[in-house]
């Protein structure tokens, strides 16, 4: 996220928070629960804390239990969930022991993740942001008027063929909003309901993998050239996440 994610792809500091946190070098891990092509969860640990992760391509729900954890030890733990398309929410949990649950309430193609932590666990000390000198203000400022239009000049209107594609990448549909694609996870083919005639399809890096022009609703999409893993379908104003196997 923070060598090849693009500003607008992460309006939310939730979810940034949770990033600055994530270890790259794990001592342990666990595997939860799982199931192919439906779901899975695992925990890994870096130190003294875990690091829970649980992913699905259908609504359930995760009841996880945490009998991994060090016996005779309390335990907090900060969930971050994917409850909405385009929301991260965060909740809280105490005392949390080897015989607790973790339930994750999981939507659509989403997921949630939880940082698991010792009670009394040292909190990093953060820096202090460098001050700078005090704003001094002007005396008797220049105001700087901007200059009129000039007579019957006609303001060019934004219009959707203008706009890059790319900046409807994090924007991702409501499952009530009439585009659709199906099957998902997808293997050869697609199909996508939409009433666009363009569709784009990006990897999870933002870059355009594929683009068809003049579509026509319900018509097959050949993805077997694109390797496994997640990608965004965009007709242009609405974006859905895919997974292709």
């Amino acid at each position: 996220i923070f060598w090849y994610g693009k500003p607008y792809e992460y309006p939310n500091e939730t979810e940034i928070e949770y990033f600055k946190e994530l270890p790259t070098v794990w001592d342990d891990y666990v595997v939860l629960e799982g199931s192919p092509t439906e779901y899975f969860s695992i925990a890994r640990k870096s130190g003294e804390r875990w690091f829970v992760s649980s992913h699905t391509y259908k609504a359930r729900t995760a009841e996880l239990n945490l009998d991994f954890l060090e016996d005779g030890k309390n335990y907090n733990a900060v969930v971050y969930g994917d409850y909405a398309s385009d929301r991260v929410g965060k909740a809280y949990h105490e005392n949390l022991t080897k015989k607790s649950v973790l339930d994750f309430s999981l939507s659509l193609n989403g997921g949630a993740v939880a940082i698991i932590t010792p009670e009394n666990y040292p909190v990093a000390v953060q820096e202090p942001e460098p001050q700078g000198p005090e704003p001094q203000e002007l005396e008797n400022p220049e105001v700087i008027q901007p200059e009129p239009l000039e007579e019957n000049v006609e303001l060019a209107e934004d219009t959707e063929e203008e706009k890059p594609i790319e900046t409807f990448v994090h924007k991702l549909s409501d499952k009530n909003i009439s585009f659709k694609i199906y099957p998902n996870p997808a293997e050869n083919i697609i199909k996508a309901e939409t009433l666009s005639k363009r569709i784009s399809i990006f990897d999870i890096s933002g870059k355009k993998v594929l683009e068809i022009t003049n579509f026509e609703s319900s018509r097959e999409i050949d993805v077997s050239g694109l390797k496994s893993g997640v990608y965004i379908i965009s007709d242009g104003k609405k974006s859905v996440k895919f997974l292709k196997k």
